[in-house]
């Protein structure tokens, strides 16, 4: 069967021979595609030949094109990576000429390594990015809504992936469904607020999240944000392996339901190229007060980008600051290395960022005990006895008084200081909505007080 060279999808029903500068050429068209050339005003053969000299430069499955990508660093569909094959693999090329280096030394962490690392890191996070194959990625699906309206295959294939998504969970944790157009403003803030949904999945018409009900939500997953599924596993601590093993049981629920796009060559297949391969991203938050406090910390978090190859980012993420001295350290490479090597190596760098936090902490101990043990006691009484106060120093006061837990001045319990930035730093802000901004601190102020007062 012979395709029509206009479209490229629909079997050709007229074959015309042109000769063109001495050479005959033979175009094949699709009814439509001729009667739609002709209606335009235009030869067939002159739309077929533009058509096919866009081979390799456009996807015939989604739209996309070359431009298209070059413009937002993003494929329109899992079938772009064949359809603009040379594409594809420039950019994946460069994106790993441009990380070169050697590859660090992976290595499980030993036990007296393990509990150095434990008492710097907050949290440990595992995402996995997947996609259907045969829909549009999220992106493609609003353009194409807005330029012709979804299709009915499209629609169903959004259908399926909804259910299949939450089908995926059973046996692995107790699920909740939400759409996006199902949950008003507030509701989402506070999803944002809480790292459960990112702000571009708020404002997704298609969007939707699956929550793990119950008192520990450490599964989310994102429907449709930049991929057709972001899910991820949060677990306290020093647990990545924990998290790593949840989650998989969740990916091969994924993959026995729905049809997700995968290639031999180039792994999972995502919407922007830099989490091809596993799709994967191990992180741990860090809590790095010493690093901070001497001016050590950019040089540390360098050596790390330097040393394994990870990115670094602040305590919401991705384009954040740092804020309240913590760091989110992950993975960069998610094609050279395997799953469970990707986490070895995550536990490697925090052990080596740990390790150099251990050494400022030492050294402030040391030069500056005086100075930083009136720091942070100020810190302690100034939220003790504050009767208003704003986030941004509420974060700084906390994490001097997280710090000065650490080594032993105060006894807190770090559950209860990490909770009190999760209820008054942003989430706050939103919950607050009714009340003027001076109510907010003073009432900010007032939490802060009942549950530090009472050790």
């Amino acid at each position: 069967m012979r395709l029509c060279d206009i479209c490229r999808k629909e079997e050709a029903t007229r074959v015309e021979s042109v000769a063109m500068g001495g050479v005959t050429r033979e175009y094949a068209y699709c009814e439509a595609c001729f009667r739609a050339a002709l209606a335009a005003g235009r030869k067939p053969c002159d739309v077929a030949e533009e058509r096919l000299s866009r081979i390799g430069f456009e996807c015939p499955d989604c739209g996309y094109t070359v431009e298209d990508f070059n413009s937002s660093y993003l494929f329109g569909c899992p079938a772009c990576y064949d359809n603009m094959r040379s594409v594809a693999r420039d950019e994946i090329k460069k994106l790993y000429s441009r990380a070169g280096g050697a590859s660090p030394v992976i290595q499980p962490l030993s036990g007296a390594q393990r509990e150095l690392v434990r008492e710097y890191v907050v949290s440990s996070r595992v995402r996995l990015a997947r996609n259907v194959s045969g829909l549009p990625f999220p992106k493609r699906l609003i353009q194409l809504a807005e330029q012709r309206g979804l299709g009915a295959e499209e629609r169903a294939g959004i259908r399926s992936l909804l259910s299949g998504a939450l089908l995926a969970s059973e046996g692995v944790f107790d699920a909740e469904l939400y759409r996006m157009d199902e949950l008003d403003n507030l509701k989402k803030k506070m999803l944002v607020e809480r790292h459960i949904i990112s702000l571009p999945l708020a404002n997704h018409p298609l969007g939707a999240v699956i929550i793990e009900s119950g008192q520990k939500q450490e599964i989310s997953v994102m429907l449709n944000e930049e991929d057709h599924i972001r899910a991820q596993c949060v677990h306290a601590g020093l647990d990545l392996d924990g998290a790593y093993k949840k989650l998989h049981k969740y990916d091969l629920g994924l993959s026995k339901r729905l049809r997700i796009a995968r290639s031999g060559e180039l792994g999972y297949l995502t919407a922007c190229p830099t989490n091809v391969g596993t799709g994967m991203r191990a992180s741990v938050m860090v809590f790095l007060p010493a690093l901070a406090l001497t001016g050590r910390i950019e040089g540390a978090l360098e050596r790390l980008r330097r040393d394994f190859g990870t990115t670094v980012r602040g305590y919401y993420g991705e384009g954040s600051g740092a804020a309240y001295d913590m760091y989110q350290i992950s993975n960069a490479d998610t094609l050279l290395l395997g799953e469970e090597d990707t986490v070895r190596l995550v536990e490697c760098a925090a052990m080596e960022i740990c390790a150099a936090e251990t050494v400022a902490t030492r050294d402030l101990l040391s030069s500056e005990k005086t100075k930083l043990y009136d720091r942070l006691e100020r810190s302690l009484g100034n939220l003790l006895h504050a009767h208003t106060i704003e986030a941004d120093e509420l974060l700084s006061r906390l994490a001097d008084v997280r710090f000065g837990v650490r080594i032993g001045i105060f006894s807190y319990d770090l559950a209860v200081i990490d909770a009190i930035i999760e209820d008054c730093a942003s989430a706050f802000e939103i919950l607050s909505d009714g009340i003027s901004a001076e109510q907010r601190g003073v009432r900010r102020a007032e939490i802060v007080r009942e549950r530090l007062g009472a050790k």
